[in-house]
């Protein structure tokens, strides 16, 4: 069998043979009867016929025979040379499950009827078929296949001018309907763009997993500990295309499964993300399991990773907090994140949450503080930390992550361009030193309101202690009915609202405004400017 892809340029070629050791291989291009190179089996079965006569060239076709003992086998399967990657036919897909005494075998292909398909098993050709109409093909008169053979193969689109494909994924032969593994899950929403999917599986670690987009193998992948499995790299993945996997537990020896349930991709802008969740911090080394909280609503579903490998899902609880045991023992240095996808309200996957690096024999950062106070309408917030200059602050507002910033000189750190915060919102940050694991959260510090009181007495000339009391807070309009008879007013104003509230009050022909209390924050300074006959309150 030739190893396909093939490509123009190309001075060497190999492939695989189940002939003894030392046989010899001859390649031919184009139907010659002269060798443009020859090679010896190894002792794994693979053979590479290196220093060709010529370069290949696009649109040729090569073939080989095998020579043991001075008798010399039939070519080989054709391998058409392509001009480059974007010049092979897709792999085809081989139809499973198949089962042990099977005379023919079926599949699927992207590629135009007419498209040429040879199958091969265990590496040695078997025959060829052609892709119909439907997107189908199907080959007959196969010797009886018994359990355990690999069956794949290949796909050449003469008619479009392109190179032969690499081979399908393959799919081993069952004894018998028992004998098959489980079908894997592929979960989702899947969005487009994306470039990895991820799954479940009830089959034990290092199972094969064979992913596919609308019948185009994406990839392959291995089972993990704790029965989950991930593939990137691929993509980024279209609208509306489906998503299945197979699965082969060869380690038990089992054939492999029926396809899983196709999960089809959906538009990534018709939602809105789901917030991001946040992972619990410290974690210690040997730990087994993960937690963490999300402002999502109860059964939104958490998808965790270590080191950006999935290693799990679950689901928030009615409490805003989640648990999942990993399938190893964690160790120090991983790097655990987490996305959230609330489907029930028909939100798309969140991206992923700060990460929470796993503490070991460097220890665990110390938590740093959160300069307190901060002012409702804030953007930015600011504090200090002991760690090291340079190391890792993740901040967050009520749980939420917020965004990134570092320490800096003197163990001061300060993170701008943030939302506009609200009162009573609280915010907490962590930190982590390179080489030590994240430390826990920070002492919350709660948003606040700063309360302006200002009295209004033309003949003030001191007030203490005319001044009426701090709970006493009025708003209105002269000759309002509901400002009470004497000649003060007060009235209120805060952080959270535009100055002036009652803008009637504060044209200049008012009578004089009297700062007489600052709540909330005695360290703010205030400002009084006059724009446009107006008085504006700032701080």
């Amino acid at each position: 069998m030739i190893t396909s892809p093939a490509f123009a340029g190309a001075t060497s070629v190999s492939g695989t043979s189940l002939a003894p050791n030392g046989s010899t291989i001859s390649l031919y291009v184009n139907g010659g009867s002269t060798p443009i190179g020859t090679a010896s089996v190894d002792n794994t079965g693979h053979w590479n016929v290196t220093s060709l006569s010529a370069p290949l060239a696009d649109g040729d076709t090569l073939t080989a025979t095998v020579t043991v003992g001075g008798t010399t086998s039939g070519p080989s399967a054709p391998v058409a040379v392509s001009a480059n990657a974007a010049d092979v036919t897709p792999a085809p897909v081989v139809t499973s499950p198949i089962l042990s005494g099977a005379t023919s075998v079926g599949g699927t292909s992207v590629s135009p009827a007419g498209t040429r398909i040879d199958v091969f098993v265990n590496g040695t050709y078997a025959g060829t078929t052609s892709v119909g109409s439907n997107n189908t093909w199907t080959l007959n008169g196969l010797t009886a296949l018994a359990a355990g053979q690999a069956v794949t193969a290949t796909a050449t689109d003469s008619a479009n001018l392109h190179g032969t494909s690499a081979p399908s994924a393959p799919v081993y032969v069952s004894a018998n309907v028992a004998n098959q593994t489980p079908a894997p899950v592929v979960l989702g929403p899947i969005y487009d763009n994306a470039s990895m999917v991820y799954g479940t599986s009830p089959s034990p670690a290092g199972t094969l997993i064979a992913v596919y987009a609308s019948g185009a193998f994406l990839g392959q992948t291995t089972v993990q500990a704790g029965g989950t499995w991930s593939l990137s790299g691929i993509g980024p993945l279209a609208t509306l295309q489906a998503i299945t996997a197979t699965a082969t537990d060869l380690a038990n020896s089992y054939g492999t499964s029926s396809p899983s349930a196709p999960v089809i991709v959906e538009p990534s802008g018709a939602n809105p993300p789901t917030p991001a969740p946040t992972v619990n911090s410290p974690i210690n080394a040997g730990a087994t399991s993960v937690s963490g909280t999300s402002p999502s609503p109860s059964g939104t579903t958490i998808k965790v990773f270590v080191d950006s490998t999935f290693a799990g899902t679950t689901t928030v609880l009615a409490n805003g907090t989640w648990t999942l045991t990993v399938g190893t023992a964690l160790a120090a240095g991983q790097a655990i994140t987490a996305t959230a996808t609330d489907s029930a309200n028909f939100l798309a996957e969140s991206g992923p949450s700060a990460p929470v690096y796993v503490s070991g024999a460097g220890g665990t950062t110390p938590a740093p503080a959160v300069d307190s106070p901060i002012n409702a309408g804030a953007t930015s917030v600011s504090g200090t930390s002991t760690a090291a200059v340079g190391s890792r602050i993740d901040v967050f507002v009520n749980g939420t992550y917020a965004g990134t910033t570092s320490v800096g000189s003197g163990g001061v750190w300060i993170l701008n361009g943030l939302t506009a915060l609200a009162a009573g919102q609280v915010v907490t940050a962590t930190a982590t030193e390179t080489g030590k694991g994240t430390s826990a959260p920070s002492s919350p510090v709660t948003v606040s309101l700063v309360s302006v009181n200002l009295l209004r007495y033309g003949g003030v000339t001191a007030l203490s202690p005319l001044a009426p009391a701090a709970s006493t807070i009025f708003t209105g309009y002269p000759g309002d009915p509901s400002i009470p008879a004497s000649d003060w007013v007060v009235q209120g104003y805060t952080s959270a609202s535009s100055f002036p509230q009652e803008t009637s009050d504060l044209q200049g022909t008012s009578p004089a405004l009297v700062f007489y209390q600052l709540q909330g924050n005695t360290g703010s300074t205030l400002r009084v400017t006059k724009v446009s006959g107006k008085i504006v309150i700032s701080y």
